[in-house]
């Protein structure tokens, strides 16, 4: 007879794996298993189930089960200082910063503190009264991290803030941005094939974008950091891709060039967030377990408006994906 710690140690790995293929219905009927033992296993699986489903609410219900930061506990309709952390990725920062306006309503001074390299974007979300290094020492009335102001806000599917932009870069910037490629004719497309090394999986491989090198009326910019441009070269012909990111550290110069481009293709990382904050059209080109904030199946963002999802059929299956951005393109789409 298997032992019930036993059996909660299985339907978890049974749990598991079903998450990882993307058949979350089953996945979290396993996950269900394991909390009959121990009602805290698995909670982030169901968490992440329950996003993926656009089942936001559930999501928090989770988060109230095993969080005990003291914000949590305090129901307050005002603050004095708030302090904000950005903690994680800067495209993560971007995404949840759309709540500063929100939470600036409440509260009489909002900073957000945050890496070096996010800093000067910081001055042009509104809300932000002050933008800090990463670890400053604030005596405020309520801390919290950015990514959980979905949560602290409750938000569902149908009360994202979701107006964009709501990042604005002033004209001086974006002018200087053009200058770059003023000479440039035809639709300015801005690429980025990789994220941040922790997960490759979301990275595309250059030589998988040849398919758009030909394409006519089209001119390519590489808005990637640290590009070789031998392997550019390779890929699309010499001087077939401008490179924009001269300047890697200089995000609001990212955010210029940009606002300059007809359209966004990019992968799962700051472009992508950065692009659909700035109001602009993206194409967001998602590897087949692509992460909760994209939910399940669907061609559009709740978080972005301007934006498009082309998903993997397949694990590592990057060529079809290609294909299909390439028929839209043909298409006019």
């Amino acid at each position: 007879m298997v032992s019930e710690p036993t059996a909660c140690a299985q339907a978890g790995c049974i749990a598991d794996r079903l998450f990882a293929e993307r058949r979350i219905a089953e996945a979290l009927q396993h996950s269900f298993l394991c909390s009959c033992a121990d009602p805290g296993s698995r909670s982030l699986l169901r968490w992440e189930c329950w996003m993926l489903l656009g089942e936001f609410e559930k999501a928090w219900q989770e988060s109230d089960r095993g969080d005990e930061s003291p914000w949590r506990s305090r129901v307050k309709k005002r603050y004095g200082e708030v302090l904000v952390r950005s903690c994680r990725g800067i495209g993560d920062a971007i995404q949840f910063l759309r709540y500063a306006s929100e939470l600036k309503r409440s509260c009489e001074r909002l900073r957000v503190a945050g890496p070096a390299r996010q800093l000067p974007l910081l001055e042009f979300i509104p809300g932000i009264d002050e933008a800090l290094p990463r670890d400053s020492l604030v005596d405020c009335d309520l801390e919290i991290e950015c990514s959980d102001l979905p949560y602290f806000f409750r938000a569902s599917v149908d009360r994202i803030p979701d107006c964009v932009p709501y990042i604005h870069i002033p004209a001086s910037h974006v002018e200087a941005g053009r200058q770059k490629m003023k000479a440039a004719r035809g639709l300015k497309i801005g690429l980025a094939w990789q994220a941040g090394g922790w997960n490759p999986s979301r990275w595309i491989p250059l030589q998988a974008f040849a398919p758009l090198a030909d394409l006519p009326g089209v001119r390519l910019f590489s808005l990637q950091r640290d590009v070789d441009a031998r392997e550019l070269a390779s890929v699309f012909g010499a001087n077939a891709v401008t490179v924009l990111e001269e300047d890697s550290s200089n995000i609001v110069a990212t955010a210029a060039s940009i606002l300059n481009m007809d359209l966004v293709i990019t992968v799962d990382t700051m472009v992508a967030h950065l692009a659909g904050a700035l109001g602009k059209p993206v194409w967001t080109l998602l590897q087949f377990a692509a992460d909760w904030r994209w939910m399940l199946d669907r061609q559009s963002s709740p978080w972005y408006p301007t934006m498009r999802l082309f998903r993997q059929p397949v694990r590592g299956d990057w060529d079809r994906v290609i294909r299909e951005v390439r028929h839209a393109l043909l298409a006019g789409c």
